[in-house]
């Protein structure tokens, strides 16, 4: 959770959007900018995924909502795969050290700052053969990617709402 927020809500008019905060009023665009705003503001989000916005246009306008499926589909295996890899006795450094590497600049490249630093400072764990600290690290990489998930799913949901 962002701040104190809670950004999941069950039933009603404004199911997964900010309602214990007043924003069921406010019209979905400023309700999906006031959410941008937030992610920008905790660090989830960076620069560079303003920079994937500006790609959209009349010809592409769900640019943004498939690069962040494409990131997730990919992300979600590769996540699986260094879960087996942080498990293994002794662990394969090369294929760990090689996929937080991809997983950092595929997250890097689409704006995900918290998940792209959670993924170096694992990676960074492993590299400095800290087992115990970089299965912790591992961890944070599972809670930024579920965060980031739950958050982008709501963000696109409310520009889809006010693209309507």
């Amino acid at each position: 959770v962002l701040g104190t927020r809670t950004y999941f809500l069950k039933g009603g008019p404004c199911a997964s959007v900010l309602a214990t905060y007043g924003l069921c009023d406010m019209s979905s665009s400023q309700q999906y900018e006031d959410l941008l705003g937030e992610l920008f503001a905790a660090g989830v989000l960076d620069t560079q995924f303003a920079q994937l916005q500006l790609l959209e246009d009349d010809s592409n306008p769900d640019f943004v909502e498939e690069m962040v499926e494409l990131y997730f589909t990919d992300t979600k295996t590769k996540l699986d795969r260094l879960g087996e890899l942080v498990n293994e006795t002794p662990a394969n450094m090369t294929e760990l050290d090689s996929t937080f590497h991809q997983l950092k600049g595929s997250s890097a490249s689409i704006g995900a700052n918290a998940m792209a630093v959670s993924c170096a400072n694992c990676r960074e764990q492993f590299q400095n053969n800290n087992p115990e600290l970089a299965k912790v690290a591992y961890q944070k990489v599972l809670e930024s990617f579920n965060e980031l998930n739950m958050r982008l799913k709501d963000l696109m949901k409310l520009k889809r709402q006010a693209n309507q």
